[in-house]
């Protein structure tokens, strides 16, 4: 099964998490999707408390959102992945 999957970015929004659309595409069953996802750009100073806080969302969401993420060394400009609910569509 062949699965095509595409990223556009339409601007990283330097307010709030920035809405990241993707469109995925099954070959095999000519359908397609698309996915809305979510993602958070690390600011000068974040901490991942601070980001849940300032997104109105628990840092263990977060943190279950971005597993593998060390949390003692964010750095500007990271992707953090966050909730749809979050995103200032």
């Amino acid at each position: 099964m062949a699965i095509f999957s595409l990223t556009l970015f339409f601007g990283p929004s330097m307010v709030g998490a920035t809405p990241v659309f993707a469109d995925t595409i099954n070959v095999e069953q000519a359908s397609s999707v698309v996915l809305p996802a979510c993602y958070y750009f690390v600011k000068a100073g974040d901490t991942g408390r601070g980001i849940a806080g300032k997104l109105g969302i628990s840092f263990s969401t977060l943190r279950s959102l971005n597993p593998g993420v060390n949390w003692d060394a964010l750095h500007v400009g990271q992707r953090l992945r966050v909730p749809a609910s979050s995103c200032d569509w």
